[in-house]
């Protein structure tokens, strides 16, 4: 029974994830994610941030905080770089988008859970 009941579920995940996937906001999505690790100039700032993402964690983890306000600096000016292309601001807007999404979807099924339980 309880095998039947997962499976009964995963499948009307799968139909939902379908639906999103056909959205067009997902389809943005999916467009400008392309658009994004093709662009040379904004993934090396990325990989520069979580470069110095790492390093921070690791000088906090030693305490070193010293020199944790320098690499804070340096995280700034890259999402500050960042923050000049159209493209990454365009991205990020339809990541939050589709994040909100996601979370509603969430607090529907726990809504219509709640209400069918009572």
């Amino acid at each position: 029974m309880e095998n039947s009941l997962k499976k009964q579920v995963k499948n009307k995940v799968v139909e939902l994830v379908e639906v999103i996937k056909t959205s067009e906001l997902y389809q943005m999505y999916q467009m400008l994610s392309e658009k994004m690790e093709n662009n040379t100039e904004i993934q090396s700032r990325i990989k520069q941030i979580k470069k110095w993402q790492k390093e921070l964690v690791r000088k906090e983890a030693s305490g070193n905080y010293q020199e944790t306000k320098e690499y804070e600096e340096k995280i700034q000016e890259l999402l500050n770089e960042l923050q000049e292309y159209p493209l990454y601001l365009d991205f990020i807007e339809v990541q939050e988008r589709l994040d909100t999404l996601f979370q509603k979807v969430r607090r529907e099924i726990t809504s219509c859970f709640d209400e069918e339980t009572k």
